[in-house]
């Protein structure tokens, strides 16, 4: 399993390449960059499409997959930064971290909770 941080380090450089956010989605099965986002243009092609149970109209766990898609794409550099400042209080770094993702969650959020 790779270290947190290179994992975060992996996820910023992948977020920094992709097609600015706000992402939307559509009940027509497609997620699309907000019109209030830097670069967009009208006439771009949506950014990804859903399975579809007719039409155009997408299945009830394709509506789900797209609103998870856009969410996590318009909430993923706030909880970044988030991530990065919480192991900057706690004082840890990656040669702390076991890999263990469930364990070091647990070793930062009692450090923090040590913090309060």
């Amino acid at each position: 399993m790779k270290r947190l941080l290179e994992a975060l380090d992996e996820l910023d450089a992948l977020e920094r390449e992709a097609t600015p956010g706000e992402w939307g989605y559509d009940s027509y099965a497609r997620v699309w960059q907000s019109p209030d986002s830097p670069g967009w243009n009208e006439d771009d092609e949506a950014l990804l499409y859903c399975p579809v149970k007719s039409g155009d109209t997408a299945t009830d766990q394709g509506a789900s997959d797209l609103a998870l898609v856009a969410a996590l794409r318009n909430a993923y550099p706030l909880l970044s930064r988030a991530l990065r400042a919480s192991l900057e209080i706690v004082d840890m770094r990656d040669s702390d971290l076991t890999g263990d993702s469930e364990r070091d969650l647990a070793a930062i959020e009692a450090e923090l909770e040590a913090r309060r």
